[in-house]
């Protein structure tokens, strides 16, 4: 199945949790899992570069949990 074209200008997902200001990739980016990630970025448009609420990307929060096969597979994504 072709990747979907990733979203970098648009300022509100629809995915969006209105509660937490957070998207369905940053969430899963805070808990580690990787394979959910995976999955968001191959089926569905992902916003790499919204801010949540708390001023972070979905590669900032990897970054700050050490979420390191996360950060590297979004870096990959980013890059491309």
């Amino acid at each position: 199945m072709p990747r979907k074209k990733i979203k970098e200008d648009i300022k509100y997902p629809d995915d969006m949790d209105l509660i937490k200001g957070s998207t369905k990739l940053q969430i899963a980016c805070r808990s580690g899992d990787l394979e959910e990630v995976k999955r968001l970025c191959n089926e569905e448009e992902v916003f790499l570069h919204f801010i949540n609420n708390m001023g972070k990307t979905a590669l900032d929060i990897a970054t700050i949990k050490g979420h390191t096969e996360i950060v590297n597979f979004l870096t990959t994504l980013k890059n491309n």
